[in-house]
């Protein structure tokens, strides 16, 4: 029927005839995708200076997770990951380093084109592109403890309403660090 069918990477689909009747096939070989260099930075939320022993992986987000870098961050230095396609990925943080709360919330970030990322999901206080690099915070575990206390009844164990209680420093000044009055069956 003269029906001509082009097929391959090469194929657009153009079809010029010559004044002979020869078939010129016009192709445009389709353009090698872009890989671009990400950078990764995984830095204490309070000064933004970059630590170490965080245990970070990139997946792309797709049905399978597949595993596009893993790797424990250094102090005072980003993590670079080469090659890396347009397209959707996740970054996770495996671990923390000592000292830091754990970011549980899973990073998801597009690379366009261009090679620009956009972070989606989360706050600028996890995390953020800026300066041309992913920059993951961690902040650093409180070191004061949670205590409860409760106000009860010697005989029965019950906690009992009405008592004032004050906690102090043990210091100098017998600083305060907290009053109140407690409740019925219930711990301040």
């Amino acid at each position: 029927d003269g029906k001509v069918t082009l097929t391959g990477q090469y194929s657009t689909g153009e079809i010029e005839v010559a004044a002979d009747g020869t078939l010129i096939l016009k192709d445009k070989k389709k353009s090698e995708e872009v890989k671009h260099t990400i950078k990764v930075s995984k830095v204490d939320a309070s000064n933004n200076k970059e630590i170490d022993g965080a245990k970070i992986t990139v997946t792309k987000d797709d049905a399978d997770n597949t595993v596009v870098d893993s790797w424990t961050s250094v102090e005072d230095k980003s993590h670079e990951i080469e090659n890396v396609a347009p397209g959707k990925y996740v970054l996770k943080e495996e671990s923390a380093p000592e000292g830091y709360e754990k970011v549980d919330t899973e990073i998801k970030f597009t690379v366009a084109a261009d090679g620009k990322i956009t972070v989606t999901g989360v706050t600028s206080d996890v995390c953020e592109y800026v300066d041309g690099k992913l920059v993951l915070k961690d902040k650093k575990k409180s070191t004061n403890p949670t205590i409860k206390v409760s106000k009860v009844d010697a005989s029965d164990n019950k906690e009992i309403g009405g008592a004032k209680i004050t906690v102090t420093k043990d210091d100098d000044d017998n600083t305060l660090v907290d009053s109140w009055t407690s409740v019925e069956d219930k711990s301040h």
